[in-house]
């Protein structure tokens, strides 16, 4: 039989320890991405809500606030178009955020997952086996 032809029998324990070793990262990679998702949206919410109640607030304030918001010119701030503005920032902000979060953890967790994948082609893993894990 030629080199070529004689399969290294890979041992579980080995096995074992890699894919534990890739869950262990995985498991925190998910859990970055998740908090970076959170924290996004809650931002997202913020913005939306903070604005709609402001707004609300000072729609079904008295006349005498109203008066006062109008001549601090806070009234005219809240249904500008540069609030408008940057509310559609903020939102894109918040968007951008999580879109780099979740393309940044799926790149990274393809790359760690050719090196796993070299790993056990080098120490004699089949095809197959690899493909079962």
């Amino acid at each position: 039989m030629s080199p070529m032809q004689q399969i290294a029998i890979l041992p579980y324990r080995k096995v074992i320890q890699i894919a534990l070793r890739g869950l262990r990262i995985r498991l925190v990679k998910t859990f970055l991405v998740t908090l970076c998702i959170t924290l996004a949206l809650a931002f997202l919410t913020y913005i939306l809500c903070s604005n709609g109640m402001t707004a609300h607030v000072a729609d079904r304030a008295s006349d005498a606030l109203q008066q006062r918001l109008a001549r601090a010119g806070v009234l005219e701030q809240l249904r500008g178009p540069e609030q408008r503005s940057q509310t559609a920032w903020m939102l894109g902000i918040a968007l951008l955020i999580s879109f780099v979060g979740i393309v940044n953890a799926m790149l990274i967790s393809v790359t760690e997952r050719f090196r796993e994948i070299g790993t056990m082609k080098c120490l004699g893993g089949l095809d197959s086996f690899i493909v079962k894990l």
